[in-house]
């Protein structure tokens, strides 16, 4: 049952990949440095998190730029079925990390969803 569940959300998770607007407008990413994008939801833009490892970065004397995809309460999946622009930055290439967060994930069939959510992303950002 729960192999079936998985090829269910993945089919219904390519179907919605196949109509995402492709006409989004991503900024070029700026030369020098480590490129850096994350995508998630509150708990990543809350604290801004990218604005910090940035910041850290500077401090030691290197230069890591950051882009952000992130939405409150939202799971991978929802980035994954154009919840945010995410599947179109990535496609913009040149990222050398792609940060993925999603808030707590209790066992079982969320956990089995939440990898399976990142395996889904691993084409994308490879």
């Amino acid at each position: 049952m729960l192999h079936h569940a998985r090829v269910l959300a993945s089919f219904a998770t390519l179907a919605g990949l196949s109509c995402l607007n492709a006409s989004r407008s991503i900024a070029p990413l700026p030369p020098g440095g480590h490129h850096v994008l994350f995508i998630g939801n509150s708990l990543t833009y809350v604290n801004d998190l990218p604005a910090t490892v940035a910041a850290i970065a500077q401090s030691a004397g290197d230069t890591i730029r950051v882009a952000t995809e992130a939405a409150p309460n939202l799971a991978l999946i929802d980035h994954l079925n154009g919840g945010t622009a995410a599947v179109d930055h990535i496609a913009q290439g040149g990222w050398e990390y792609v940060v993925l967060q999603q808030g707590p994930t209790p066992k079982g069939i969320c956990r089995d969803s939440l990898i399976l959510w990142t395996k889904l992303f691993d084409p994308l950002i490879r």
